[in-house]
Parts: C-alpha cells; sequence; structure tokens
C-alpha cells in the first residue's frame, strides 16, 4: 500500500513543477521512422512473394511447395488437409486404449499407415 501512495506523492510533486513527463501517449511503433520502415519491410514481401508467384492465388485444391517450386500430388492433397482431424482420432484412440483400456501405458506403439 506505501508503494501507489508513494507514486501517487511524486506525481503531485513532480505535476508541480511542470516536470512530470507524458508518458505512454504514443507507442514507440507508432513512431514515424518505425512505420515507415514496416511499410518498407511489407512492400520487400510482396515483392518476393510475387517473384516466385503468388502461391495465394491458386485457385482450387493444388498444394504449392514455396521451396521446390512444385505442386504437391493430388494423391497426398487429402492427407496434408485433413492431419488435424486424423491426429485428433489417433489421440482419441490412443486415451481409449492406454489411459481407459487394458493396453500398458509403455507397450510398444505402432506406426499409423497412410492410405
Amino acid at each position: 500500500m506505501a508503494t501507489p501512495e508513494l507514486s501517487c506523492l511524486t506525481k503531485d510533486f513532480k505535476s508541480q513543477f511542470h516536470s512530470a513527463r507524458r508518458q505512454g501517449a504514443l507507442h514507440y511503433d507508432f513512431s514515424l521512422d518505425k512505420v515507415k520502415r514496416d511499410h518498407g519491410t511489407i512492400t520487400r514481401i510482396k515483392i518476393t512473394i510475387e517473384s516466385h508467384g503468388n502461391t495465394f492465388a491458386v485457385e482450387g485444391s493444388a498444394i504449392y511447395n514455396l521451396i521446390t517450386h512444385a505442386y504437391i500430388p493430388d494423391e497426398y492433397v487429402p492427407q496434408i488437409l485433413n492431419i488435424d482431424d486424423t491426429g485428433q482420432k489417433i489421440y482419441e484412440d490412443y486415451v481409449s486404449e492406454r489411459i481407459n483400456g487394458d493396453v500398458s501405458l509403455w507397450a510398444p506403439m505402432k506406426k499409423k499407415k497412410t492410405t
């Protein structure tokens, strides 16, 4: 309780002499130099994306690899797009078999076969 009171007294004392600075009025990320630098960075990112081909403009379900500049074969696209659902199902199976079931928690796991 002493710290807030001392802070209040200090602010009152400084305000009598107009020496209190206005803090927090403007975040440092909003300074003119920082904003100009951020705009320049954004422009360079746009140029880089466009130089490699805008992968976000591709229509359809084709998945493009930014590193190799190749499209992923259509047979693998469903596996990649459904990875969350597959992972959730594997997790639920693990819990039902190992935590709630009769299989030992330390038993070896079988590798998930891809289809």
